[in-house]
């Protein structure tokens, strides 16, 4: 007998739709593209129109939560799935809000989880960074760009450059790595920097597409 899908009527999480097996339509392609050829992006969709379930797309993507798009495009195109903390504000909570001490305390309350749960991810990579023995480079790594990203999150790009720069003295051959920091470099407004960290992914990799990219960008 023949499973009959439901459709999503009412259903805004990613998540919620792709653990029930409900009705999707796959546009994770165009979230891929999205999340890897924008810096900036501003929504201005009317109201219904899926911005709520596009942007919780992106958080289970950002999460690296691989799981969710077996199946789909994005399964395809995304090769290193990697973790990064992930920031929803929902600004709907400060309509009650009439003054700008109103919403900043909303913010706040809202802003408090992230605080307490990236300020632990903090303290334990600065503790595998400090015990893990030398031998075991692959962890430090992962620690060393686990940090980064929380700092990254909390603004200090100084600290995450420093954090990735760590990683690649442990492993001159991992191209992620370059990527990042050729970011941080790009938006610092160091194209010398960024532009030998995007060649550098080329030399790894001939072909890759966003060590080309970088570079064009920065021409």
């Amino acid at each position: 007998m023949q499973t009959v899908r439901r459709f999503t009527a009412g259903i805004q999480l990613f998540d919620n739709i792709r653990e029930r097996e409900l009705i999707y339509v796959d546009k994770t392609d165009l979230v891929y593209q999205l999340a890897h050829e924008s810096q900036f992006v501003f929504l201005s969709r009317p109201r219904r129109f899926g911005k709520t379930l596009l942007c919780s797309t992106l958080k289970c993507y950002f999460e690296g939560r691989k799981e969710l798009f077996t199946g789909l495009a994005m399964e395809k195109l995304e090769t290193e799935w990697k973790k990064y903390p992930v920031f929803h504000f929902n600004l709907s909570l400060c309509k009650n809000q009439y003054d700008l001490q109103g919403i900043t305390k909303e913010l706040e309350r809202q802003l408090r989880p992230y605080e307490e749960e990236y300020g632990r991810a903090l303290t334990a990579a600065d503790l595998a960074i400090k015990y893990l023995p030398k031998k075991d480079a692959e962890y430090i790594i992962f620690a060393y760009n686990t940090r980064a990203g929380v700092y990254l999150h909390l603004a200090d790009t100084t600290k995450a450059i420093s954090d990735y720069s760590a990683a690649i003295k442990l492993n001159p051959e991992e191209a992620s790595s370059y990527k990042q920091r050729a970011q941080l470099y790009y938006e610092q407004g160091r194209f010398d920097l960024a532009d030998a960290d995007y060649q550098k992914m080329i030399d790894l990799k001939p072909g890759d597409v966003m060590g080309y990219m970088g570079k064009g960008r920065n021409a």
